[in-house]
């Protein structure tokens, strides 16, 4: 139980360190990424970056798009991902030290659950970027609607929304009747 206990002593430093190291990077990747996002579809909507069609050379420019999405959010998904495990296996520590009958255990080893239990409740093993927001699941959800926010807010800021649809490929006729009879 000693070893257990020590050895999440010094996950906890780990993770702490992880915090400290890599928390203004995380930071800076994901403004950067947020950033990324937002100017793309700019570019695509606004700029008519839509030049990269299926017909190109190899067709590998229309798809570019698309694997800059499915990189970006794999990436987010990891790292979430992993901080979300990291989080639920300390608690799943907690459930299992809480279930032992320590009635039958020695005094030693009562002591040692009673430490390892306290040393869980008081130790922080969720991963945060600046003390601003954790990282975890719920994190990927908030970073998808603040997205879609600033897109709808762009969108409705925009002179002439017929030619983003138009650029960006989506042809939904009662968008398009809408503002044809409605003008923009």
């Amino acid at each position: 139980m000693e070893a257990e206990r020590v050895a999440h002593g010094r996950l906890c430093d780990l993770v702490g360190d992880v915090r400290t190291a890599f928390g203004p990077n995380l930071m800076v990747y994901l403004l950067f990424l947020f950033l990324e996002h937002l100017a793309r579809f700019y570019s695509l909507a606004y700029l008519k970056w839509a030049n990269h069609s299926a017909t190109g050379a190899n067709g590998i420019e229309a798809l570019e798009p698309l694997l800059f999405l499915a990189h970006a959010w794999t990436g987010m998904f990891l790292v979430a991902n992993l901080a979300h495990k990291l989080t639920e296996i300390s608690k799943e520590i907690m459930v299992d030290l809480r279930s032992i009958s320590i009635q039958k255990l020695p005094q030693e080893c009562v002591d040692q659950v009673s430490f390892f239990m306290c040393q869980i409740e008081h130790s922080n093993t969720e991963i945060n970027v600046l003390d601003l927001f954790k990282v975890n699941k719920t994190m990927l959800t908030s970073i998808g609607l603040v997205l879609a926010t600033y897109i709808i807010v762009l969108v409705q800021l925009s002179s002439n929304i017929k030619s983003i649809f138009a650029n960006i490929g989506v042809h939904n006729s009662c968008i398009i009747l809408y503002y044809t009879r409605h003008g923009s």
